[in-house]
């Protein structure tokens, strides 16, 4: 398998690095790792598309999969990138033992070490092109990483009955990262066709406008935490949804869309039976269908009152929603979807929540435009 292949690549770079500061700069043992390494990537199956290698703070990922030994890789050799160095190693074909020894320096000096045949450092964060700001709002590089672990996680809920919690804290974690990083914008979607692509990836964008929209409004940061966690897991009950009504292009029938409305009290039901996650996690499940005034799904207590978690991840849900393409519909403009979620405002959720999600979450994607005033803070105690 190539991600194995990859992997055992790394480590072997790892290895000839640890060599060489173990010993100097000439040592058998150094040679036999950098070839071990340069025999493994020249013997993949090369298609023309490089394969992009991502060194995330806690983990390393190729092509939406974690490697095994990414720890390892993170606290070793690779331990510059991110840091000083760029993020991501771009592998193509051509790759020979003098450009993984090239590598090794690179990685050493944190100085770029003369050109490296098949090999290419760069930052996974790319800006998007000038005419397409209004269709690719919030990016964090390639999306397929992070929506496959979220995919990756949601299985295990589905089969266990129970959300895996180190994963999707993990995940959490990574979000936020970039987004204090100052690297996380919306994802593009207009490309996405399927359904379970439009799930995963509206998953981790309503997880970063969530959270972006948590820490506007004054939240602590372990309140931010536990809000990013809930966005990301908000839709987890639609896997207890058949997937003829998920995956349905045309209109719902009435009582398909009872069905379909059933998912937040069945992700709410999922998730609180993991052990481990916030119970702001298991009340956004339940919560980001609801109003304030009362209408929305499911139909609550009487008496019930809308956290204010519940309230961020529902504008972010909606506004999401929205800006997507669908096999049903087109995605809407930037406006036509503030202007729809306007008319919520005050009535879905609090109209200053809103604000400050249109002045401070929205503006940082777009330099030109500045806040109106400072956000008002909201209370940390009940999110």
């Amino acid at each position: 398998m190539s991600i194995d292949t990859i992997n055992g690549a790394l480590v072997a770079i790892n290895a000839a690095t640890a060599c060489r500061r173990l010993y100097g700069g000439e040592h058998p043992a150094i040679d036999m790792h950098t070839q071990r390494a340069a025999d493994a990537l020249s013997g993949l199956a090369w298609t023309g598309v490089p394969r992009r290698v991502v060194f995330l703070e806690s983990k390393v990922v190729c092509d939406g999969a974690s490697l095994p030994s990414g720890k390892a890789l993170r606290d070793g050799a690779f331990t510059r990138l991110g840091s000083g160095l760029p993020d991501c190693l771009e592998l193509r074909d051509g790759i020979n033992a003098e450009s993984i020894s090239r590598l090794i320096d690179t990685l050493e000096t944190g100085r770029l070490a003369g050109e490296m045949r098949g090999i290419r450092l760069c930052w996974v964060d790319q800006e998007p092109d000038a005419e397409d700001l209004d269709n690719a709002l919030i990016s964090i590089g390639d999306p397929t990483f992070l929506s496959h672990e979220l995919r990756t996680a949601w299985d295990q809920t589905a089969l266990k009955g129970k959300a895996p919690v180190a994963s999707i804290e993990a995940l959490a974690g990574d979000v936020i990262a970039a987004i204090s990083a100052g690297s996380a914008t919306v994802l593009p979607m207009a490309n996405l066709k399927s359904h379970d692509e439009y799930t995963y990836v509206h998953a981790i964008n309503v997880g970063v406008m969530s959270s972006a929209l948590a820490r506007a409004v004054g939240l602590s940061p372990d309140r931010v935490f536990d809000i990013t966690c809930a966005a990301l897991l908000h839709d987890v009950g639609k896997s207890a949804i058949p997937l003829d009504i998920l995956n349905k292009t045309g209109k719902l029938t009435d009582s398909e869309r009872l069905r379909m409305n059933d998912h937040p009290a069945e992700g709410a039901a999922i998730l609180a039976a993991s052990p481990g996650l916030s119970p702001i996690v298991v009340s956004v499940a339940y919560e980001h269908h609801m109003k304030l005034d009362g209408g929305g799904y499911p139909n609550p207590p009487r008496g019930w009152k809308v956290s204010l978690a519940g309230q961020v991840v529902h504008i972010a849900d909606v506004f999401d929603a929205l800006r997507t393409h669908r096999p049903y519909r087109k995605a809407m403009s930037q406006e036509k979807a503030l202007a729809i979620l306007g008319e919520e405002s005050g009535v879905a959720f609090d109209a200053e929540l809103f604000r400050i999600f249109v002045d401070h979450v929205l503006a940082g994607e777009h330099e030109s435009r500045t806040p109106a005033s400072p956000p008002r803070v909201f209370t940390d105690s009940a999110a």
